[in-house]
């Protein structure tokens, strides 16, 4: 057995040193050259589980390489995923907007939710964007659907925390459009060649048929690749239709498809370095789908809120490794040092995410001092049932505040209101504000599951 040797001395960095007793839980040590006191501290340092996690390592491993049970594990990986901050939080607050790009990689990656109880549809989208420059995800948030009113409030949030937006690069989403315009009447979309072009292949089945596969390929050669202006383009689009379609509707349609598009299409030839696909978004959705294999859905939509902003965290603060030109400059760094206002943070905004119970503070954090008026009134409240005379009206004005934050836990509330004060949920389809709370110590909670991470 080797035996541990004692610290140098900090001062002079010295190795005569002795122990000599402890302080706040701490050995302390004497330098036998300086004669200087200082602290050491050889307590094992205890294991971040959330990160684990993240990149995909099972609980059962993981409780096997600390001594731990599965359970215990669960619930420590639970327990610091519900400190992590917002990652809108962070892209607001520390964040330079001035360094991201303003062109936006936009997509919507389905989730299986299992208390979503659509008639043969479980499944809900995680729509979020990645900078094309610097590779972050500015922001990101889980919605019922991808409606207009979806995308909006996508877009507030994106010009909340001084997103430049210039450009989308996306799928064709019918909401979209309106509510970009809404937003950012000035930003442009482009759409993605690969989807669309896709969708061509499947309504010619040139896949399964070769009548039309010569006519798709010199489409796609003359249009996507030969034609760099709009006259070069309006030029081929008259000679297919005069002498290449033939009376056939089906080939027409499909010119007029990509004419009425074409602005669309070809939006990345005036814009600086505007890729032309989705492919960025493409690699971070298949790293997320693998991630997902292995849970196989999320019990509620708050547990998937959970683990998708952890998952974003992660992401932003694991360095690149295998980035190919022209973003061979990125191997070695996160995509969140890219984009700090002030680098020298970097080493704490990592550090706080690492040890989240030590620096970040809690979203179940006491609203109210146990104790207090407030706290006897909402317990006098519980024990006589009495969910009509304590309503929101009754509540302080910092539980008010609370209630306004916009977090994935914005339905929750300190107690029902009663029906002429009920406020209906965040129409992102957040938690249902009539789950029944109680009081546990200094942590409010309610009786509905939070967080239902598969084992």
């Amino acid at each position: 057995m080797v035996k541990r040797r004692n610290p140098k001395c900090p001062k002079c960095e010295g190795k005569r040193t002795i122990k000599r007793g402890f302080r706040n839980g701490r050995r302390r040590y004497q330098c036998k050259e300086c004669s200087r006191h200082f602290s050491g501290n050889h307590r094992r340092k205890k294991p971040v589980f959330w990160i684990q996690h993240m990149d995909g390592l099972a609980f059962r491993k993981f409780g096997y390489e600390h001594n731990l049970s599965s359970t215990q594990v669960y619930e420590n990986v639970k327990n610091e995923m519900q400190l992590l901050p917002s990652n809108m939080d962070i892209s607001k607050n520390i964040c330079d907007p001035s360094k991201w790009s303003g062109i936006l990689n936009l997509d919507g990656k389905y989730i299986k939710v299992l208390e979503i109880k659509r008639p043969n549809k479980r499944s809900i989208p995680f729509i979020y964007g990645i900078d094309f420059l610097s590779h972050d995800i500015p922001l990101g948030f889980l919605a019922y659907s991808e409606s207009e009113d979806v995308f909006f409030d996508y877009f507030l949030k994106l010009k909340e925390i001084g997103y430049p937006l210039k450009v989308i690069v996306c799928d064709e989403v019918a909401g979209l459009r309106p509510a970009l315009s809404r937003v950012f009447p000035s930003a442009k979309i482009q759409l993605c060649h690969t989807h669309f072009l896709e969708n061509i292949r499947k309504s010619l089945q040139v896949r399964i048929d070769p009548t039309y596969r010569d006519f798709f390929h010199s489409l796609v050669d003359q249009v996507f690749h030969t034609a760099n202006s709009k006259e070069e383009r309006s030029f081929v689009f008259d000679r297919i239709l005069r002498d290449e379609t033939q009376d056939n509707n089906l080939l027409k349609n499909v010119v007029e498809r990509i004419k009425s598009h074409e602005e669309e299409l070809f939006a990345y030839q005036s814009i600086p370095n505007c890729p032309y696909t989705n492919n960025l978004i493409e690699c971070f959705n298949s790293h997320l789908n693998g991630r997902l294999k292995t849970i196989k859905g999320f019990q509620t939509f708050c547990s998937a809120q959970l683990f998708l902003n952890a998952w974003i965290l992660r992401r932003r603060t694991k360095p690149f490794t295998d980035c190919n030109h022209p973003f061979k400059h990125l191997n070695g760094k996160m995509s969140l040092q890219v984009v700090l206002k002030d680098t020298l943070q970097l080493e704490k905004v990592v550090r706080a995410l690492q040890a989240p119970q030590i620096k970040l503070r809690s979203k179940f954090q006491t609203i109210f001092p146990l104790g207090s008026s407030d706290s006897q009134k909402y317990e006098s409240a519980d024990s006589h049932k009495d969910t009509q005379r304590y309503s929101l009206k009754g509540a302080t004005e910092s539980i008010k505040q609370y209630l306004d934050q916009k977090t994935c836990f914005q339905g929750l509330l300190v107690y029902p209101p009663s029906p002429e004060d009920r406020i209906e949920p965040d129409r992102l389809g957040y938690p249902d504000p009539w789950a029944k709370p109680r009081i546990l110590g200094k942590v409010i909670e309610t009786e509905e599951k939070m967080t239902g991470i598969s084992r």
